[in-house]
């Protein structure tokens, strides 16, 4: 008699919160199985940074078997948490490192640290937690991309590097030619597209650049000449 007010208690505050999901948009993420330990880290990686609800029960449990329900509707009313059940006779390996030793009991885990656990069938308690800790982890961003500069170019750093960067131009070269000559062949050897994105790779304020002289100068005066 006890055992049946027991399991009516239990059955009647269920109830309630799996009426109310019952209207609800459900996204319908399965409710997975972890029959073994491999299984159940498999689903610990898959989850990232959402929540990993687990649910440690059996079968013989009874009140596993009332609050069921409302785990499962909540498995369909957040569908980025990670819902997991582990049958404590089946999959000893999991149950013991998270020490289950009453059923059923709720571990909740993120990035693989457990962060709180409830024992018993508690519902109003279960729904708080996941409420509480079952936020949708923020998506990675990508990495913005660098800057491409297709036509930039290495700027030489010395007399020797211009005689062969300009002699890999083909650009003849007076042999009285000074320094400040050998930057300005190089400089007019240059296309717009490559003066104006070896000035933006470099970092060069070009704002006021309007044609290609405009750029030649810029880069004169980062050359030195």
């Amino acid at each position: 008699v006890r055992m049946f007010k027991a399991t009516s208690t239990l059955l009647r505050s269920v109830a309630p919160f799996v009426r109310s999901f019952s209207t609800s948009r459900a996204a319908k993420m399965p409710l997975v199985h972890a029959s073994d330990h491999s299984t159940f880290e498999k689903y610990l990686h898959e989850a990232g940074g959402n929540l990993v609800a687990v649910d440690f029960y059996a079968d013989w449990c009874g009140p596993c078997k009332m609050i069921a329900p409302l785990f499962k509707q909540l498995s369909e009313k957040y569908p980025h948490v990670y819902f997991v059940k582990v049958n404590v006779d089946e999959n000893r390996s999991t149950s013991s490192k998270y020490g289950v030793t009453a059923m059923p009991t709720f571990v909740f885990i993120k990035n693989g640290d457990t962060i709180t656990s409830i024992r018993g069938a508690d519902p109003a308690g279960l729904q708080r937690l996941v409420e509480q800790h079952g936020k949708e982890a923020p998506k990675p961003q990508p990495k913005p991309q660098a800057p491409q500069f297709a036509h930039a170019v290495t700027l030489p750093r010395n007399e020797s590097e211009l005689h062969t960067a300009l002699g890999k131009r083909s650009i003849a070269v007076p042999a009285s030619a000074t320094r400040t000559d050998l930057v300005r062949l190089f400089v007019d050897s240059l296309s717009a597209a490559e003066l104006k994105e070896t000035l933006q790779r470099d970092g060069v304020d070009i704002r006021g650049c309007l044609e290609k002289d405009d750029y030649r100068e810029k880069l004169r005066q980062v050359m030195g000449a």
